[in-house]
Parts: structure tokens; sequence; C-alpha cells
């Protein structure tokens, strides 16, 4: 018997599961644990943290209750990216947004061009043209610093944002939140 033809086969075999073993198929992930966690890029997990932070440092900053009037109006300007990576700002500004809102202490002005021409008409009709201006405008920056040791890479992710009262031109509070994440690849989550 010729052993070519069995250790191709068993070669074969081998591969075969080899490969397969390595794919996982997807699923739905609940479990911060569970999520990836990329060294050189702001995970989904790493957003919501840095919301976490910020909105600590502003409810315990006092400042939202310096608005002369309840809720306080607030809008959201521009949150620069300084990352070397392509990402939507509102991943942040919109979890922000959505805590501060069900705290009850301030209301968003709104960017929608057509909610604020239906509102410029309201008031128009009542005879009000005072415009409905903000008391606050948030705004910030995301910066990225990268460094290595030997094979292991470290990318910190720093959140800073500012909310300026818009009558003194002043701002109100300043915060800063930071990830940092370390390793030689990227990998799932071992927190927990």
């Amino acid at each position: 018997m010729n052993p070519k033809p069995l250790l191709s086969v068993i070669f074969s075999a081998f591969a075969f599961a080899s490969i397969s073993g390595c794919n996982q198929p997807a699923r739905v992930v609940t479990d911060d644990r569970d999520k990836i966690v990329s060294i050189d890029q702001i995970d989904v997990q790493d957003w919501s943290n840095a919301a976490d932070q910020v909105l600590q440092q502003l409810f315990a900053s006092g400042a939202l209750e310096t608005a002369p009037m309840k809720p306080a109006r607030i809008e959201v300007t521009r949150v620069v990216n300084d990352t070397a990576q392509r990402i939507d700002t509102d991943l942040l500004t919109q979890k922000i947004k959505i805590a501060l809102t069900q705290s009850g202490k301030v209301v968003f002005a709104s960017s929608d061009t057509r909610a604020n021409e239906v509102a410029d008409y309201r008031d128009f009709k009542a005879g009000d043209d005072a415009p409905r201006l903000p008391f606050f405008v948030i705004n910030g920056k995301i910066l990225e610093i990268r460094s290595s040791a030997g094979s292991t890479k470290q990318s910190s992710f720093v959140f800073q944002l500012n909310l300026v009262n818009t009558v003194e031109s002043i701002d109100a509070w300043s915060g800063e939140a930071e990830v940092t994440k370390q390793g030689t690849r990227n990998a799932k989550n071992s927190r927990g």
C-alpha cells in the first residue's frame, strides 16, 4: 500500500478541521466581557465609557444649575476629530444628549431645519420675534496618542468637552475622559 495517498487524506482532514475550528458563527453580544477590544481604534464600549466619565464630571460640577431658566437650553456645536481615524463624533454626543435630556436638567436646541422653520413661523404668527437662543453650547475635541515598547502597542483616546455659557461667553465647565488600550494584538475584552 502506498503511504502517500493516506498521508494526503490525513493532512487534508487535519487542515479542514483546523480551518473549520477557527470559524465562529455570528452572534449578538450583550456582555461587555465579550466585546472586541481594538488597540488602535475606538470601540463601541469606549464611546459609552467616555460619555459616562464626562457626564459624571458635569453633573458633579453643578454648572447646569447656573442657568437662569430650567431646564437649561443647550446646543451641541462642534466636536473636532483630531485622531488618525475617520469617526462619527455623534457616537459620543448622542449618548451625552440622551443622558442629559433624561436628567430633566436640559433641553437641546434642534438642528433640524424644518423644525426651526415651523417654530419661527409660529413665533411670527404669535407676534413673538425673540430668537430662541441656547444658554449653553457644548463643544470639544477627540485626540489620539499612540506609543509602543517592543511588540506592545498602546493607544490613548482623550475626549475633551466644554460647556460654554453663551451670555458671558465663558467656559462654565470643562471635562476630559481618557480611554487607554494596550496589547500586542486586538482581542476579545477580558474585563469582568
